[in-house]
């Protein structure tokens, strides 16, 4: 499919229309990077029985409902980035709270990731 478009143009500083007619390409729909488990070969698999640790601490003026303290972008962003290898029940420990504070500038996310020490040997 072709089509005019428009063009930045450095002399004027302004759009202008393309005088060339611009191929559009076809997109094919990619899946939902969100809803996929993260590919084998981009997993930290440096001890694959090692479990972890990660507490999730919301500094707020205005404390919300326990259940609308959403984390689970925060996990994904974990697993996508390689700090953590999956975000099952299996791999990780997961906890979550919030911290009453004063002013607006005071408000902020803690993250800690630490390994869990192993008590059967």
């Amino acid at each position: 499919m072709l089509s005019k478009g428009w063009v930045w143009d450095e002399r004027t500083h302004s759009w202008s229309p393309n005088k060339a007619p611009v191929k559009i390409q076809d997109t094919v729909p990619q899946p939902n990077p969100v809803h996929e488990p993260a590919p084998a070969n981009e997993r930290k698999e440096d001890s694959p029985s090692r479990r972890l640790r990660v507490a999730i601490v919301s500094f707020r003026v205005r404390l919300c409902d326990p259940d609308n303290l959403f984390v689970k972008p925060i996990i994904d962003a974990l697993r996508y980035g390689g700090v953590i290898p999956d975000d099952s029940p299996d791999h990780i420990e997961l906890t979550m709270r919030q911290v009453k504070v004063r002013h607006g500038s005071d408000e902020r996310t803690e993250i800690t990731v630490e390994a869990v020490s192993d008590t059967n040997g």
